[in-house]
């Protein structure tokens, strides 16, 4: 009998992507803790992903299959088709759904991972939250669900209050950082780029366009500070959920301001100058009005990095008293906070401090036992039953 791991709607993502980061640490983790235990991966590639192909071959307690999922009308069917012949082929005892999608022919218990309820707290989700595909997650979720894995108490707390699912079908088991982001650095791959390696005051912040991360008030803020702190950048990393649109109001935004030269966006980054980044800014600003669990924050204290954050949401749960916590819908408030802090070097020195203490609470480890004993508790309880 097997333990399965559904990966297969989001491994076209990268390590950039915190789901995607999330079942390469889950995975790589129960391997080295599951023992004995058979698990099956499911992934939409012919082969694993880079990141866990070690894990598979001669002798493995792990197995992968390729599902596909088709876009086209009756994608339901076709995909509940294949789910159905992986499971009566390989024996799955327990599935665990990381990413949406649960199949109505599983006739093993099912865990889910839940991020977030994004869907349900914002306008702009309107189009998804009335599709098919969306309002038969969620149903399946509540009828066939039986544990699910918040990732952070706003997401379970969201779950009861929107869904009105309750604590005893759902577990909190937080995100973790890697011990690598514990490590000294260093600012070698910094030194590639111009802007660091300037006397400028360096602003970091994700180059995320989704409305609800709210970088629009960030830049705002950028513009009204300049006044005070001329020699201020705003370094973005990342391309996140872009699209032409957004990319050409964000691009209209920085004109009409007159920050083209103090904007700066890198691109996608390696682990290795993310964390330089977060380590050599006088300040990572988090804006985003929700999160389900922020892990840039965590990745940020982390590295000793001075944060600040938003006291919406998870972001508060995750940081606690290592971040500088400030009301982020409010353009204005954002900036005096990021200001008061650019000239409070004390305060700097102790969110530094405090950071990789705070984020020593969130260990990989700790994430990956308590998912294990999630699903051991959860096949017990069926046996029982």
């Amino acid at each position: 009998m097997r333990i399965a791991i559904d990966f297969s709607t989001l491994d076209h993502l990268k390590m950039t992507a915190g789901h995607y980061r999330y079942v390469i640490q889950l995975v790589r983790g129960l391997a080295a803790i599951g023992g004995s235990q058979q698990f099956l991966l499911l992934g939409s590639h012919k082969e694993p992903v880079p990141e866990l192909r070690d894990l598979f071959g001669p002798g493995s307690n792990w197995i992968y299959r390729r599902l596909v999922h088709w876009r086209h009308r009756g994608i339901q069917f076709v995909d509940e088709l294949s789910y159905l012949r992986i499971f009566l082929t390989e024996r799955v005892s327990l599935l665990h759904v990381v990413h949406d999608f649960i199949p109505r022919c599983a006739r093993c218990p099912v865990i889910v991972t839940k991020h977030d309820l994004i869907e349900e707290i914002f306008p702009e989700y309107e189009e998804t939250r009335q599709s098919l595909l969306y309002r038969l997650h969620r149903q399946r979720l509540k009828d066939r669900a039986d544990r699910i894995i918040c990732i952070s108490q706003t997401t379970a707390n969201d779950l009861e209050r929107l869904w009105g699912i309750g604590r005893e079908r759902s577990v909190v088991i937080h995100h973790g950082v890697e011990e690598e982001f514990f490590a000294e650095p260093g600012d070698d791959l910094l030194q590639e780029h111009p802007v660091f390696q300037s006397d400028a005051l360096i602003l970091a912040s994700p180059y995320n366009l989704e409305p609800r991360k709210n970088l629009r008030a960030l830049v705002e803020a950028l513009s009204a500070l300049k006044r005070d702190f001329p020699r201020l950048k705003l370094v973005l990393f990342g391309r996140a959920l872009l699209n032409p649109d957004r990319e050409k109001e964000f691009a209209g935004l920085i004109d009409d301001l007159g920050l083209q030269d103090s904007v700066v966006r890198l691109g996608i980054v390696s682990d290795a100058m993310l964390k330089q980044i977060y380590r050599r800014a006088n300040i990572f600003v988090f804006p985003s009005l929700y999160e389900g669990f922020g892990l840039p924050v965590l990745e940020a204290l982390a590295c000793g990095g001075c944060v600040l954050g938003a006291t919406a949401s998870a972001t508060a749960e995750v940081s606690g008293d290592a971040a500088e916590l400030v009301d982020a819908s409010n353009a204005a408030k954002l900036g005096a906070a990021i200001a008061a802090l650019l000239r409070n070097s004390q305060r700097q020195s102790d969110l530094r401090r405090a950071g990789p203490t705070r984020a020593r609470e969130f260990p990989v480890e700790t994430m990956v036992r308590r998912t294990w004993e999630t699903y051991l508790d959860v096949l017990k309880s069926s046996r029982l039953s």
